[in-house]
């Protein structure tokens, strides 16, 4: 299990090398970990790029840490790591909650990212404590059982195992941790006055049935180098339909290398 130190902890890492120096970085969403990734999308930006994955503080391998869910907290986790590997500059991609630690990142420390892609990441503003229970059962748990409903014994018993470890990270930051608390104080994060200054080429990928589909169209109006693709599906979209994803991901960072590659040779 490769593990890197870092000043908050450790940190549980995953690479694939790939054929490029180029990096992308994968940041999973709130109570999964880094095999959202590992199967379908990583292996195919692999083909082409070096690929890390890591589990967010508090989630997977890791620790269970009580307190740092914040976002400043886990934009320090991943620049620690991209430090800890000594890399100039790299292409993120975040899905739910890593979509925006994705974009903190590029706000924070603009220098060290190169293109972004954020994946059906929420306003938080919208979600309210009552509802955010509902949220995650209707958004990852239902949609992803019902799509493997006909699964053999034996996947099924996989499928089952790892919904059952997501439920069981939920319970646990959601009950004996700050991360309630820490998500109020990013509540209005979609609204920071310094998002706007983010000039990176982003991909803004959004299920057109996901709840935060809207959300999309909210940052691609901030967002002054941006295109927003939907894809059919809900949230779930980067479990269910792992190879488009990572297929529209491969496609976005090709098309904008050969752009900007064309644009240095004039």
């Amino acid at each position: 299990m490769p593990v890197i130190n870092i000043p908050s902890g450790k940190l549980h890492v995953q690479e694939l090398e790939g054929n490029s120096e180029d990096t992308v970085i994968l940041i999973h969403g709130l109570f999964g970990n880094l095999s959202l990734y590992y199967f379908n999308i990583a292996p195919l930006l692999s083909e082409n790029y070096r690929v890390l994955m890591y589990d967010l503080r508090g989630h997977g391998k890791n620790s269970k840490e009580e307190s740092g869910y914040h976002l400043n907290q886990m934009t320090q986790d991943l620049e620690a790591l991209i430090d800890h590997y000594e890399l100039e500059k790299v292409h993120l991609a975040g899905y739910s909650f890593g979509g925006l630690i994705a974009l903190k990142m590029a706000m924070i420390a603009p220098e060290k990212i190169d293109k972004l892609m954020i994946i059906d990441a929420p306003d938080l503003s919208a979600i309210s404590e009552e509802g955010f229970a509902q949220m995650y059962e209707r958004e990852f748990i239902t949609p992803y059982m019902q799509q493997h409903a006909n699964a053999k014994e034996g996947a099924a018993a996989f499928i089952r195992k790892k919904v059952d470890k997501s439920i069981s990270s939920y319970h646990f930051l959601t009950r004996e941790t700050t991360l309630p608390v820490d998500l109020k104080m990013e509540e209005n994060f979609f609204y920071h006055p310094d998002l706007k200054h983010i000039t990176n080429d982003t991909l803004l990928l959004y299920a057109r049935s996901s709840s935060f589909a809207e959300d999309g169209k909210t940052l691609s109006a901030i967002l002054p180098s941006s295109s927003l693709k939907y894809l059919d599906g809900n949230h779930s979209m980067p479990m269910v339909s792992g190879r488009q994803v990572g297929l529209e991901l491969s496609m976005f960072l090709r098309e904008r290398s050969e752009q900007t590659l064309a644009l240095e040779e004039q």
